[in-house]
């Protein structure tokens, strides 16, 4: 039997800028080279999130359920 994992990397921030995430998507990147059968399908960057709530009118979220739908 073959098992494939597919993994979604969603990253947030309070920081406006993507390479405000880039660390902890370079990390999640070291540790999938070291597992075998695992495919990464998307990275979505929520930047600029604040306050409680604020991805549910993010372009992130959106993105998100579209990546969700076609894994």
């Amino acid at each position: 039997m073959f098992l494939l994992l597919v993994v979604l990397h969603i990253g947030s921030s309070t920081d406006t800028s993507k390479a405000s995430i880039d660390g902890a998507i370079e990390t999640v990147n070291g540790f999938l080279r070291c597992v075998k059968n695992v495919e990464l399908k998307g990275i979505i960057y929520g930047t600029g999130l604040t306050d409680p709530g604020d991805a549910k009118y993010d372009d992130s979220l959106k993105q998100a359920y579209e990546m969700g739908k076609n894994i």
